[in-house]
């Protein structure tokens, strides 16, 4: 079906799909300002929780078992454990979220905690599936962000020179791009351990309390007037496959991989360089198209994921800066 939509808008003249592209690139206009500094505020110690950290923390109390984010990690060969412990170590002392926790009063508030180093036992199995089970436990074990730090890692051995590393967070904390500067970070000072130097990365700039108590100080009156005129009166979008929330959620899902075939690729690109946006803007105008036409109205909202690092000096902080923008497409 999206295939099928992408073709027939493809045959569309020049001029109309420039018009259709301006209409959904409108629907995101005026979500953010451009980019701007951000003041470095000192070790403060307990300040307000950023918007998107309190929307976590009512994920939170509502479900203590949700925001959980795990990964595991075959290591292959020999591994030194006390140099990984140490670079575990150096990655949580380098940045602060990682030994934050929250309180509540009027509002959510984080606590940051002075840095003790943490040990990391190993755990013998017997195969890589038992440590596949545990770690899966463990990884979805729930975070007290209360009392405790919101990241955990854990080591199993189970053959000669075969270990499963697990590293788990709570989503409070991170976001896909922090988990990929932590990846880097421990695999670089792992690196700088086994050759017996210090472990050594350039000074964090700023850490996530500077962009909490920035995002706290700003005035988004104009903002929340924009998207307060742009959704007013959008209806539900309600598809004929939705189906009713479970009283208590599951937690169950699945991923569905879609491979778009190269020359449906390739139009792609080209209906975006013509209309002058970018391949992500292309691929929503289709998917608006689709909901649409199942849709009992064409005026549809889609809800997108958006990275939320657009400020300078965001680019290596580690937090949480999701955020989801409902655009609407009339």
């Amino acid at each position: 079906m999206v295939e099928d939509l992408v073709a027939l808008m493809l045959t569309l003249p020049a001029d109309r799909r420039r018009e259709f592209m301006r209409r959904v690139r409108g629907a995101g206009q005026g979500a953010t300002s451009g980019p701007v500094p951000l003041p470095r505020v000192g070790p403060v110690m307990r300040f307000t929780a950023s918007s998107g950290q309190q929307a976590q923390w009512f994920l939170w109390r509502y479900s203590p078992r949700v925001g959980n984010v795990a990964f595991h990690y075959d290591v292959c060969g020999p591994l030194d454990v006390s140099v990984l412990r140490d670079a575990v170590n150096a990655i949580v002392r380098r940045h602060e979220i990682l030994r934050t926790t929250y309180i509540q009063h009027e509002d959510v508030r984080q606590v940051v905690h002075s840095h003790r180093d943490r040990e990391l036992p190993v755990q013998a199995v017997d195969s890589r599936e038992d440590a596949l089970r545990q770690a899966a436990v463990a990884g979805c074990a729930p975070f007290d962000l209360r009392r405790a730090s919101p990241f955990r890692v854990r080591l199993w051995r189970y053959g000669p020179g075969r270990h499963l590393l697990l590293m788990a967070f709570h989503h409070i904390a991170v976001d896909e791009v922090s988990t990929r500067i932590l990846e880097g970070e421990l695999s670089e000072y792992y690196r700088q351990g086994l050759a017996g130097g210090p472990m050594s990365l350039p000074e964090v700039p700023l850490q996530y309390a500077d962009y909490a108590v920035w995002q706290n100080a700003v005035d988004y009156r104009r903002r929340l007037d924009h998207w307060s005129d742009r959704l007013a009166g959008a209806p539900a979008t309600e598809l004929p496959a939705d189906r009713p929330r479970p009283p208590v959620p599951t937690m169950r899902g699945a991923a569905v991989a879609l491979e778009v075939p190269s020359d449906v690729r390739a139009g792609l690109l080209r209906w975006a360089a013509d209309a002058g946006t970018t391949p992500f803007v292309v691929l929503l105008a289709v998917f608006a198209a689709f909901l649409a036409e199942q849709a009992p109205t064409r005026d549809v909202v889609v809800g997108t994921p958006v990275a939320g690092r657009g400020h300078r000096g965001t680019e290596r902080i580690v937090g949480y800066f999701l955020n989801t923008l409902a655009l609407r497409i009339a």
